[in-house]
């Protein structure tokens, strides 16, 4: 699978003095994502790269989604908190399910996926992944995290499932 995250309007990137406390988001929607997005080299992934997209466009609302190739799901959110236009790091965690994402080229398997990503308070933002690779297409439940400093603010499940 290939971890996509859509993220509108990167400008400078300042960190915020405000607390994790004061920030939370607002899903605007969840689901299959038909956008298109770029690969990037990740070696952290489970097949060492990630997508990119600036495109929030193209979501069919749902959190159940065929375990098939080319599947990208996800959630696309709006930072809320007190110093709109700032630009925050965030972490998106993805959790998969039991047996993990094994990738046969390094016999690494995976059950939890960290990746760091900047979005403006008040902007459109989100996380997805993108079902790329055979070993992905794991069914059951699919967890996605996001954190700012550690603490959780937003989670979402996305049951994949077979035909």
């Amino acid at each position: 699978m290939k971890f996509r995250i859509v993220v509108t309007g990167l400008l400078a990137a300042t960190m915020c003095a405000c607390s994790t406390t004061q920030i939370k988001a607002t899903r605007i929607k969840s689901g299959i994502i038909y956008a298109p997005a770029i690969r990037i080299a990740d070696p952290d992934s489970p097949t060492g790269h990630m997508q990119s997209s600036k495109s929030v466009d193209g979501i069919i609302e749902t959190t159940y989604i065929p375990a098939e190739l080319g599947k990208r799901f996800g959630t696309i959110f709006v930072l809320i908190g007190p110093q709109q236009g700032l630009m925050l790091d965030y972490q998106v965690v993805w959790r998969f399910p039991e047996p993990g994402l094994t990738n046969p080229k390094t016999q690494i398997t995976q059950h939890i996926y960290r990746h760091t990503n900047q979005c403006k308070v008040g902007a459109l933002c989100g996380a997805t992944w993108s079902l790329t690779e055979p070993f992905e297409v794991v069914p059951g439940e699919w967890e996605l995290e996001l954190r700012i400093k550690d603490a959780p603010f937003f989670t979402q499940t996305f049951e994949v499932y077979t035909k």
